[in-house]
This record gives C-alpha cells, sequence and structure tokens, in this order.
C-alpha cells in the first residue's frame, strides 16, 4: 500500500508537468521511429547529397535550432536541391514550429510541409506543432483523423517499414488520451488508454507490435513506473472527480 502511494506521488507529479512528460516521450519514440523508417527513395540518389544533409541538419541541431540563419541555409540547399523528404524532417520540423519568431523563410517553409497531408507522418508531427501551439482542439481533431486512416488502411499497419506502422499507431492512441484529459474528456482519457494496452498485449504473438510495445514500456520505465501503472492511476484519480 505504502509503495503504491508513493508510486501514485511520482505520477501525479508528471501528470502535472504531462507537457514535459509527453514531449519526452515523443522525443524519444519519434527517434525510434525515424531510425527505422528509411524511405525507399533514397536508394535512387546520391549518397552525397545526403551526407550534406545530414552534415547542414547536424549545423542546425548543435545550436539547438536557435541559429536561423543556419536553418535558413539548410532551407535553400533543400530547396535548390529539391530534396522534398530526408530521414530528420519530421524532427526538423518540430523543431523549427516551436522557434518563436521564425523568419519568413521558415514560416514559409513549415506552411508548404503541412499543405501535404497525404502523409500519416506528417500529419503526426502537424499534430506535435499545434500541441506546440497550445491549440488541443485542432491537435485531437487532426489525431482523430490520423487514428480514423490508420484504422481504415491496415495495410498500414501490416507492410509499412517494420516496426514504424505499429509505433505510430500506438503513440497516436496514447496522444488522443492525453489531449482528451487536457481537454478533460475523462472518460475518453481512459478508452484510449485502455485501447493501448489491449493492442499492445498482443506484441507476444506478433513481432511488429511487440517492437512498438518494448519502444513505449521502455520510455514509461525511463520515468521509474510502466503503462499499467499510469492506466491505475488514471482510473483512480478520474473515479475521484
Amino acid at each position: 500500500m505504502k509503495e503504491k502511494k508513493e508510486l501514485n506521488k511520482y505520477i501525479k507529479f508528471l501528470v502535472n508537468n504531462q507537457k514535459f512528460f509527453f514531449t519526452t516521450l515523443i522525443i524519444i519514440i519519434s527517434l525510434f521511429l525515424v531510425l527505422n523508417r528509411i524511405s525507399p527513395y533514397m536508394k535512387n540518389k546520391k549518397s552525397n547529397i545526403y551526407q550534406v544533409i545530414d552534415e547542414k541538419y547536424n549545423l542546425c541541431s548543435e545550436t539547438y535550432f536557435k541559429d536561423q540563419k543556419k536553418i535558413e541555409n539548410f532551407i535553400t540547399f533543400l530547396e535548390v536541391n529539391k530534396i522534398v523528404d530526408f530521414k530528420n524532417e519530421n524532427d526538423f520540423i518540430q523543431e523549427l514550429a516551436i522557434i518563436s519568431n521564425p523568419s519568413r523563410k521558415i514560416k514559409g517553409y513549415l506552411n508548404s510541409k503541412f499543405k501535404k497531408s497525404d502523409n500519416l507522418y506528417e500529419m503526426y508531427s502537424k499534430a506535435t506543432v499545434l500541441i506546440s501551439q497550445n491549440k488541443f482542439n485542432e491537435a485531437l481533431k487532426l489525431s482523430y483523423e490520423l487514428n480514423n486512416r490508420i484504422i481504415n488502411d491496415q495495410s498500414f499497419l501490416k507492410n509499412e517499414t517494420l516496426p514504424a506502422g505499429s509505433l505510430l499507431y500506438s503513440l497516436n492512441l496514447l496522444r488522443l488520451s492525453n489531449l482528451e484529459g487536457s481537454l478533460k474528456n475523462y472518460n475518453k482519457e481512459i478508452v484510449y488508454l485502455e485501447a493501448l494496452s489491449k493492442y499492445l498485449s498482443t506484441g507476444s504473438e506478433n513481432s511488429i507490435i511487440k517492437e512498438a510495445k518494448e519502444a513505449i514500456d521502455r520510455s514509461f520505465k525511463e520515468n521509474n513506473f510502466e503503462l499499467k501503472d499510469f492506466i491505475s492511476y488514471k482510473k483512480d484519480l478520474n473515479s475521484s472527480k
């Protein structure tokens, strides 16, 4: 009983600081997702161009994306070479979106990216940006759409480069729960958490889901508790409201 109280106290701290917690969670899992999803188009491009892309991206990263001149230089390089996608693009977009006073060039780059809504990963990135701007209702609507598109396109979960499809679906369920909680829709918050738990529980039978489960479990364990503890805490908290 004492251990449970201590655990609930710790989880309560993270819930009260959930923007930090889920931002950290998103970063950890996004890195995992990006590293496991390399688009086929890369096979047909000159490797030296992508080496330069990596170098320019790293220059921006080294300054924590605060040097807008370096960012603009990178964007210009992408435009001149007609690069429409690269392996760190989702992370790049998310970093640019939280710049407090972006230049006109950076704004233009972001707007051009957000016009493309067919890509499920771009939809997820756009929702991340909306959350960073505290536009929770818009983020929730987009996350609903993403969830429905993944469910209706089962081939995405089965055929997407392993294990990214299953991981994106899992992470979006976690996001839906977080957003519903932020908007005080507590019953729906629990529904999505339980849906995530149920989905990940089939990981022992499915290698694709197993890798997604390991990624999410690892992220929770780095905060010294498990998904089941988080669900239990949320249920107890919501029952008292």
